[in-house]
């Protein structure tokens, strides 16, 4: 250091040189840190993009496998209908389908609605092959579809849908038609009255093996001043 003399007082002044090394100190250090902090968001920017090279891989992969899959599965609505005793009200019904063989799958979701291919209402059953779908309306036609899903709850391509017409109406038109949607597994008697007391079988069906809309027209309506008339299931 050097010492400049005035009035009675003394100044220390630094060598250039010392500011010359403090600067190139602070420099490196300073280009250190910047380029630590380059590295570190090179990383991970490197990262980022391998993690959704490999999340869109795997979603890619599990729809092809899940898609392949799901044709294979035999989905079928179960013969056994639930009915309520209330006339009108709501119907249950259980849904059933064979599991998957692919390791890779971990559960599944079943959709249903009134629309094909909208579904309003998505189930997760876990690995549950079955389930009873209750709240349906009677005489309105439903459509159900399965898919999959693996271990991280990617979905694969749901299932063709499968129609299903809710049981439990009895509609009549003029000239004493009557029609109603039948169940598999189930026969179906058409009774009438004219007291409301004293019911009496005029029709029935047959074994129903399939769900479909059925029709009897009542010839003798016309004998009666009024007739009344009830579904009932067997």
């Amino acid at each position: 250091m050097q010492c400049v003399l005035g009035q009675n007082s003394c100044f220390p002044i630094m060598r250039l040189s010392v500011f010359k090394s403090a600067w190139k100190t602070h420099s490196r250090r300073k280009s250190g840190l910047t380029a630590i902090r380059t590295r570190v968001r090179d990383i991970m920017a490197a990262f980022l993009l391998w993690l959704k090279t490999m999340m869109r891989s795997c979603k890619q992969g599990f729809e092809a496998v899940s898609s392949s899959t799901m044709t294979r599965i035999a989905f079928t609505i179960a013969a056994t209908i639930f009915f309520s005793s209330a006339a009108f009200a709501t119907q249950s019904v259980m849904v059933a389908w064979n599991a998957a063989s692919d390791p890779g799958i971990a559960g599944y979701a079943l959709y249903y609605g009134t629309t094909n291919g909208s579904y309003s209402t998505r189930v997760d059953v876990g690995t549950n092959t079955s389930v009873v779908v209750s709240g349906l309306v009677a005489s309105q036609t439903n459509y159900f579809a399965v898919a999959a899903y693996n271990v991280v709850n990617l979905e694969g391509t749901a299932s063709p849908a499968l129609t299903y017409i809710v049981p439990g109406r009895l509609n009549m038109s003029a000239g004493a038609n009557l029609s109603f949607p039948v169940a598999p597994g189930h026969w179906y008697a058409v009774q009438a009255t004219t007291n409301l007391v004293s019911w009496t079988n005029i029709w029935q069906t047959s074994m129903e093996s399939s769900n479909i809309w059925v029709s009897y027209q009542d010839a003798q309506a016309g004998t009666y001043p009024h007739r009344f008339y009830r579904l009932v299931l067997h």
